[in-house]
C-alpha cells in the first residue's frame, strides 16, 4: 500500500525516493498523481544528472546503463520540475557535473544538488545530507580527483571523505528534521525487522553476520545527530527501523528502492510532517559558519588536513559573522534563482537500442520498455509516465521566476582552428553534442553558482 506518516491536518508534504536512476519523468508523473500537494521531492543518491553524451563517460557503471535518461530534457529547459527537487549524490552520478557544485547548487532550474555534505532549509524545514558512499581505501584522503578520470578515480570521486563526516559532526546535534545519505548507517538493520528484510534480500546475510552491512562513519554520524529523520537508498529496497540513542532521543529511518522500468516496487513514501510549513528554499546559518570555520583546511589534496581541535571561539565567530553580513542583505538566507548551463546541452536525443548505438564506453543500451506505476501503491492505480508532461522553457509563459542563462562556451572543437565552423549542439545522428565539444570544468570556482557563493561567504 502507499505508505503515509500523517500526525496534523495541515503537514507538509514531501515525497522520499531512494535511488533515482535518471527516472525523473516517472517520479513526477507519480507525484502529479497523488491527491494533494506535494512541497517536496527528496532523492537519496544515483540521481545520474547527466547533461549530455560527455558526461556519461564520467558516470561509473555498467556499460549497458550508459544512456541518457531524462535529466537532459531539465537541463536544456524543454521541461522543468514541478516540484522542487533536492539530491544527493550516490555511486552512479556525472561525477565531473556533481564536482562542479561542490557546495551545492541548481544542477537544473527547481532541481537542487545539496552538495558533498551540506544542510539546508525548505520552508522551516531542516534538511541536511552527505554524497557517495564508504570505501575505507580513499575515505582519509582530500578531493584530489578532477577530469580526465582515470578508470580508478571515477569511482574513488563518488567514495565519502572523512573531511566531510567532520564538517557535518560539528553541528549541534538533534538540531536537523532530515539527514540524506545514500549508504545506510552500518548496524540501523538490527532496529528494523531484520527477519523480514532477509526474507527479501538473503545475500544480505553474511554482510549482516559479519557487520559490514552499511556504512562505519554514517553509524558515527548517526550518533552525534540524532537526527528526526534519516532517508536512504543504495541498498534497492523498502526498510523501517528506528534508533533509540542514549538519551532518549529516536530517529526514524527509511529505505526506499529504486523505480524500475515495467516493474512495481517501494521506490517513493510520501510523507506528511506535522509540524513544518513549506516555504523557500534556504541557506542554513549554522552550516555557513562551519564552513567558514573549516573552509581553509585542505580538503581538495590528496591529503586532507583535519584539524584535532579549531582556533578557541571560530564558530561562534562565524556564526556572528553570517547573521551580520548574509542575514541582514535583502533577500536575507533565500538561495537565489541562478543556475547556469556550464556545458552544452542536448536539443534531442534518441535512446540507442542494441542494434542501434553502442554506449559512449563499449557497451550497448537497451531501449527502455514503457513505464508503469512505481509509487508504492497497490492500491491506487496510478498509471506510468509515456513521457513528461512538465514542458517548457522557464520563464516562458510559466510564470517561473527563473532566468535561463548559458554560460557555455561557443569554442570550436578541440583541436580545430578559431576559423573552423563548430558542429551544432546535436550531432548528426541525433544522439547529442559531439565528444570533441564537452568541455568539463577542472576547477568548481569555475562554475558561476560556485564562484558567486565563495564570494558571498568570503572563502578565500
Amino acid at each position: 500500500s502507499l505508505h503515509r506518516l500523517t500526525t496534523t491536518r495541515h503537514p507538509m508534504k514531501i515525497a522520499v525516493v531512494g535511488c533515482g536512476h535518471g527516472m525523473l519523468d516517472k517520479m513526477y508523473e507519480d507525484i502529479s498523481r497523488h491527491p494533494g500537494t506535494v512541497d517536496l521531492l527528496i532523492v537519496c543518491g544515483d540521481f545520474e544528472a547527466c547533461r549530455n553524451e560527455g558526461d556519461l563517460s564520467c558516470l561509473a557503471g555498467p556499460d549497458k546503463y550508459h544512456f541518457l535518461k531524462d535529466f537532459w530534457k531539465y537541463y536544456n529547459g524543454q521541461c522543468v520540475a514541478p516540484v522542487l527537487t533536492i539530491f544527493i549524490g550516490g555511486n552512479h552520478e556525472a561525477v565531473n557535473h556533481l564536482y562542479e557544485l561542490y557546495y551545492g547548487g541548481w544542477a537544473a532550474p527547481n532541481i537542487y544538488f545539496l552538495g558533498y555534505s551540506g544542510v539546508v532549509r525548505v520552508g522551516d524545514l531542516r534538511i541536511g545530507g552527505v554524497s557517495g558512499i564508504y570505501n575505507a581505501a580513499p575515505y582519509r584522503l582530500g578531493h584530489h580527483e578532477r577530469y580526465p578520470y582515470t578508470s580508478s578515480t571515477i569511482r574513488t570521486s563518488y567514495h565519502i571523505r572523512e573531511c566531510e563526516i567532520w564538517k557535518l559532526t560539528q553541528l549541534t546535534p538533534s538540531s536537523l528534521d532530515v539527514f540524506l545519505s545514500h549508504d545506510w548507517p552500518q548496524g540501523i538493520e538490527h532496529d528494523g525487522d531484520l527477519a523480514d528484510l532477509l526474507t527479501r534480500k538473503p545475500f544480505f546475510k553474511e554482510s549482516v553476520e559479519d557487520g559490514t552491512l552499511g556504512s562505519p562513519p554514517l553509524t558515527t554520524l548517526l550518533a552525534h545527530l540524532q537526527p528526526h529523520r534519516w532517508f536512504s537508498g543504495h541498498m534497492h529496497v523498502r526498510y523501517e527501523a528506528t534508533r533509540v540513542h542514549p538519551g532518549g532521543n529516536t530517529t526514524k529511518f527509511l529505505a526506499m528502492d529504486k523505480p524500475v522500468t515495467g516493474k512495481r516496487t517501494y521506490y517513493m513514501e510520501i510523507i506528511d510532517i506535522h509540524d513544518k510549513r513549506a516555504g523557500p528554499l534556504s541557506y542554513d546559518e549554522e552550516w555557513l559558519a562551519v564552513l567558514r570555520t573549516t573552509h581553509h583546511y585542505s580538503f581538495f589534496q590528496q591529503l586532507a588536513k583535519i584539524p584535532k581541535q579549531l582556533r578557541p571561539n571560530a564558530y561562534e565567530d562565524n556564526l556572528k559573522w553570517v547573521r551580520e553580513n548574509i542575514k541582514t542583505r535583502p533577500e536575507g538566507m533565500t538561495i537565489p534563482l541562478n543556475f547556469v548551463q556550464t556545458t552544452s546541452p542536448v536539443d534531442t536525443y534518441a535512446v540507442p537500442t542494441p542494434a542501434a548505438k553502442a554506449s559512449p564506453r563499449g557497451g550497448s543500451a537497451p531501449h527502455p520498455a514503457p513505464a508503469s506505476s512505481g509509487v508504492s501503491s497497490a492500491t491506487s492505480g496510478w498509471g506510468g509516465a509515456s513521457g513528461s508532461p512538465f514542458s517548457g522553457k522557464p520563464g516562458a509563459g510559466s510564470g517561473s521566476m527563473w532566468k535561463y542563462v548559458s554560460s557555455a562556451p561557443a569554442d570550436p572543437p578541440l583541436g580545430a582552428s578559431s576559423s573552423s565552423s563548430a558542429p551544432s549542439a546535436s550531432s548528426s545522428s541525433g544522439h547529442g553534442p559531439a565528444k570533441d565539444t564537452f568541455k568539463p570544468i577542472s576547477n568548481f570556482t569555475d562554475n558561476p553558482q560556485t564562484k558567486l557563493f565563495i564570494d558571498m561567504l568570503g572563502l578565500d
